[in-house]
């Protein structure tokens, strides 16, 4: 199914639409709400909460990008939940290896800035379009495809110091 099956499905609430979406979508989801919040149980919690909100408000969605209008639910559910677990939580200074994340990752995280990472990682381990990440992002498709030269140069660099 593709994206305008799946909306059409899920507007006339199809069990099999839902399915394909969860199954065609949900590492993405999860990605971007991991990426937010560092902890994978949350981020399990916000897959689920965007699934919820994307089934309720299914329609509210016109045409355009389906793809960038779920992944902003997910963003914005992710940093509602990263700002109200922040006002719970003491200081910690201890810095911690991010679990589930290979050596490679947690290398260019340290030497990508976020927005390099982000856009490196949308293209290449989700294979998003650099136009899908610009509207995602909300950021013009130059930026978005510097960027992604950037995090190749840079991470070509470091690898080659390895």
């Amino acid at each position: 199914m593709n994206d305008k099956q799946i909306v059409l499905g899920l507007k006339s609430r199809q069990e099999k639409a839902f399915d394909q979406f969860y199954k065609q979508y949900k590492n993405l989801i999860f990605y971007v709400a991991y990426d937010i919040l560092e902890d994978k149980e949350e981020a399990k919690d916000v897959l689920e909460e965007t699934l919820i909100s994307v089934y309720e408000k299914i329609d509210t969605f016109k045409d355009g990008n389906f793809k960038a209008w779920f992944l902003k639910i997910a963003k914005s559910k992710a940093i509602d939940r990263y700002r109200q677990s922040k006002r719970f939580e003491q200081l910690d200074f201890e810095p911690k290896a991010k679990e589930g994340q290979g050596l490679l990752f947690l290398d260019l995280k340290k030497i990508l800035k976020e927005d390099e990472y982000q856009v490196l990682i949308m293209h290449t381990v989700y294979d998003m379009k650099h136009k899908d990440i610009a509207l995602y992002l909300d950021k013009p498709i130059g930026t978005i495809t510097w960027l992604y030269q950037e995090a190749i140069k840079k991470a070509r660099k470091r690898l080659e110091v390895k």
